[in-house]
């Protein structure tokens, strides 16, 4: 049985995302304005890349007291945070 397609949705700032069945399209500024197909492979590396660029951490810790441990700042490559003054 073939899943069921879902209907296109606004997700804010002018971005709408189509579920073309193998695929999910985005559109810009009107919801027929499709500029990007993508598959579950680059869906999969964009999920990645939101993670490191929002500093997004799945493991949540706590000491022996039961206190949150702040995790390091990580910074969009993943690596630790270094503050610079290259903009």
């Amino acid at each position: 049985m073939a899943r069921e397609i879902l209907k296109p949705q606004y997700l804010g700032d002018g971005v709408y995302v189509h579920d073309q069945g193998h695929q999910l399209a985005l559109a810009v500024n009107n919801h027929e304005n499709i500029v990007i197909y993508m598959g579950a492979n680059e869906i999969n590396a964009l999920i990645e890349y939101a993670k490191r660029a929002f500093m997004v951490i799945e493991d949540i810790r706590y000491d022996e007291d039961d206190d949150y441990i702040e995790p390091p700042m990580l910074n969009p490559g993943g690596g630790p945070y270094e503050p610079s003054d290259n903009i």
